[in-house]
């Protein structure tokens, strides 16, 4: 259970009021919200959005040092049941999504473990991509310093 409690303490960290009210992510959003028209999928892949923008702003805005590992997978088990099925076989948003994701795993790369996996993502979301989306992790591929083939 320590982990656990680890996690949830790590979540509050990154729900603090400057981290949930960030912008990150809103063009994102405003993109899928215009796309998608099925209610319940759309009610997915915002909740995704609404829980990866606090911890990517903790990540963005955090020394490197001072990050905690669990900031990487927080997001993911917060949505093991909802939004992570949906990556089997990939929509475009849930994609598009997991791109900024990356972003999270970039910040974490000084673990041999993690060393060039956020790199093999990016790259498998962008072949997934189609060129209508593809634009839509144009952000996502900045930050991270990628450039697609």
């Amino acid at each position: 259970m320590p982990l656990i409690f680890h996690g949830a303490a790590r979540w509050n960290i990154s729900h603090a009021p400057q981290h949930v009210n960030s912008h990150l992510l809103q063009d994102l959003q405003a993109q899928i919200n215009a796309a998608v028209s099925d209610s319940s999928l759309l009610s997915v892949y915002n909740t995704a959005i609404d829980k990866l923008r606090p911890q990517l702003s903790l990540c963005l805005s955090e020394e490197p040092q001072r990050l905690d590992v669990t900031d990487a997978f927080v997001w993911q088990f917060s949505l093991a049941d909802t939004f992570m099925p949906l990556l089997k076989e990939p929509t475009q948003e849930a994609a598009a999504i997991f791109a900024h994701f990356c972003v999270i795993l970039k910040r974490f790369e000084g673990y041999w473990w993690l060393q060039g996996w956020p790199t093999v993502l990016i790259s498998k979301v962008w072949r997934i991509l189609d060129s209508v989306h593809r634009p839509w992790i144009q952000w996502a591929i900045e930050e991270m310093g990628w450039v697609p083939p």
